[in-house]
């Protein structure tokens, strides 16, 4: 209700008020009856024009009242509608923010893998290139084996071919011996024997044939 309608509500009652005071002013006064009557139909026209008014005035108030509680739902709406979409426009913050932190961690981790693939490529390619190295020694190894054993071979067989012509050249050292130690004397004067120098020529011979046998019993170096 505004102010001027309010006043004029006060100014309506005040006249029918005092309306209703001039008729029983007026009701002793036969002479003035039809002004009484007259002026009690316009204070009840005036009356019902009042209420009229005040009803009307409580009807716009109403109305009022349901379009200010009307807007204010509206605006608690609003209100809660900018909450909820603030909170919303948190969570999808923090959302991004965890998004791009799961990224940083997933991109860190993918920077770390690549780098322990690239040292562990490094160092499978030097452990490669040692197992060459040492598959290298290795095989210079058995090939040095190899040659060792093949003269270790050849050095047991040649000892054992020296024991034996050592052997056999100490038998025949032995069987001159013998031969001179148990010669007769006969046989002794027959080897003196000058006659055509025969005794000569055979002790020559067995010498000669002392000698080759020796020397084929002569290892090689």
């Amino acid at each position: 209700m505004t102010p001027n309608r309010s006043l004029a509500a006060a100014r309506r009652l005040l006249i029918v008020a005092l309306a209703t005071t001039c008729l029983g002013a007026l009701a002793q006064d036969d002479k003035r009856s039809a002004a009484l009557r007259e002026a009690a139909r316009r204070a009840q026209a005036a009356a019902q024009a009042a209420q009229q008014e005040a009803a009307q005035l409580r009807s716009e108030r109403d109305a009022l009242a349901r379009a200010d509680q009307t807007r204010q739902t509206e605006l608690d709406q609003r209100r809660t509608a900018q909450r909820t979409a603030a909170s919303q426009l948190a969570a999808a913050r923090q959302a991004l923010a965890q998004a791009q932190a799961e990224r940083d961690r997933l991109s860190a981790d993918h920077d770390r893998t690549r780098a322990e693939r690239d040292e562990t490529a490094q160092r499978l390619q030097r452990q490669q290139a040692e197992t060459e190295r040492l598959q290298a020694e290795l095989a210079e190894q058995r090939r040095l084996t190899q040659t060792l054993s093949a003269l270790l071979q050849r050095s047991t067989q040649s000892l054992a071919a020296a024991e034996t012509a050592n052997r056999q050249l100490q038998t025949l050292g032995l069987q001159a011996v013998d031969a001179y130690q148990h010669a007769t004397p006969e046989a002794m004067r027959a080897r003196d024997e000058p006659f055509l120098g025969l005794a000569a020529v055979r002790l020559g011979n067995e010498a000669e044939l002392l000698r080759r046998e020796m020397g084929a019993l002569k290892l090689v170096p």
